[in-house]
């Protein structure tokens, strides 16, 4: 909306309209609405994508059990980190990423962020499967 408005007037015209056409009779609306009709088929496609998409990406397996890989880990003698400060580095490394992705939502496109943000996850969480496969603890 902002790239193309150009003044307040023509921002204020925009949001007007889409407080209109918002949420009219959204409690009406079936699954077979959302799934096949024209005004809501593209959305709820492109949604159902994304979160198959961002599942297969493999955040939730790290979650999970980074845990148990750091406890591995250390019971081979090979960690620096306890079980428990590897959770939290984690968790400080995924809120930073949080934190850093909004910013960069500024000067990238939420398309090219999804796309190329989830690559980037998919790829990272592959090499960490491999250093875990191959034992390479350095590397997890």
């Amino acid at each position: 909306m902002y790239k193309y408005a150009t003044d307040d007037e023509t921002a204020r015209k925009y949001i007007e309209r889409i407080k209109q056409t918002s949420g009219q009779k959204s409690s009406d609306l079936t699954l077979k609405d959302a799934l096949f009709s024209e005004q809501y088929r593209r959305a709820t496609w492109v949604n159902i994508g994304y979160i198959i998409f961002h599942e297969l990406t493999g955040i939730n397996v790290i979650n999970l059990y980074c845990n148990t890989i750091f406890k591995e880990m250390e019971s081979k003698g090979k960690s620096i980190l306890t079980p428990r400060q590897g959770v939290y580095l984690v968790g400080v490394v995924q809120f930073l990423a949080s934190f850093c992705s909004t910013q960069t939502v500024r000067i990238f496109s939420r398309r090219t962020l999804l796309l190329w943000g989830h690559f980037g996850i998919a790829v990272v969480h592959a090499g960490v499967a491999i250093f875990n496969i191959e034992e390479i603890d350095i590397g997890v």
